[in-house]
């Protein structure tokens, strides 16, 4: 009977630790509300705090995806990467505050703003794509503060230290160069390739500039 006992025990132990499986956290806060989400790495205060059902979800970082609830298959890494993200899959956000911070500024206390990041967005720099929200999917945005303004576009490729800077609901956009598109708010099929290349373009729209400050100091 004692056997029985300590097998029923054994057999119990295990059903109850698939309810959340291989998941590892550290840091204060980190992962304290997961409930069923599985395989998920979270390291650094506050990382994951909100994650309950989520899985394969990567958040390295101080309050690195701090209010995703349950998407998955996601990458934050840096303080405040996608912190203020609610939902969104398949994104890989590097870089302090990048994808996602918040549609807001940041609070005095520092606790991020809630925003949601969208689907299939690669987003690498300090404060870039900073406030991009759930309609936005499938934009490359690589440089400090590039598309820091997107919220909803899709689509886009912004390369280079505040490339698109300004862009809020553009799409179908290219610019790649320090400054390329920086002005472009909603102008849309835009191809922008050198340093502060189709700097001024605010709405225009199906415009092709190539080579350093192409296009600069005229309102396409």
């Amino acid at each position: 009977m004692k056997r029985f006992f300590t097998l029923l025990v054994a057999i119990l132990s295990i059903g109850f630790s698939f309810g959340q499986t291989f998941n590892e956290s550290q840091g204060t806060g980190s992962g304290v509300s997961i409930t069923s989400g599985d395989y998920n790495t979270l390291y650094g205060d506050s990382s994951g705090t909100s994650l309950s059902s989520g899985s394969l979800n990567t958040m390295v970082g101080y309050q690195a995806g701090s209010r995703q609830t349950s998407a998955s298959d996601n990458i934050f890494v840096g303080a405040g990467a996608g912190g203020g993200t609610t939902t969104g899959v398949d994104n890989v956000v590097i870089g302090t505050r990048a994808g996602g911070w918040g549609a807001t500024s940041p609070s005095a206390s520092g606790t991020a703003p809630v925003g949601a990041v969208g689907t299939d967005n690669t987003i690498i720099g300090v404060e870039a794509g900073m406030v991009i929200q759930v309609g936005a999917s499938d934009n490359t945005i690589i440089g400090e503060e590039a598309g820091q303004a997107l919220v909803t576009g899709d689509d886009n490729v912004f390369i280079g230290e505040d490339a698109g800077f300004n862009s809020t609901t553009s799409s179908d956009n290219t610019f790649i160069g320090s400054a390329s598109g920086r002005q472009n708010t909603t102008g849309y099929r835009n191809t922008f390739v050198g340093n502060e290349s189709g700097y001024d373009n605010t709405t225009g729209f199906w415009n092709t500039c190539i080579g350093d400050s192409a296009g600069i100091d005229n309102s396409i």
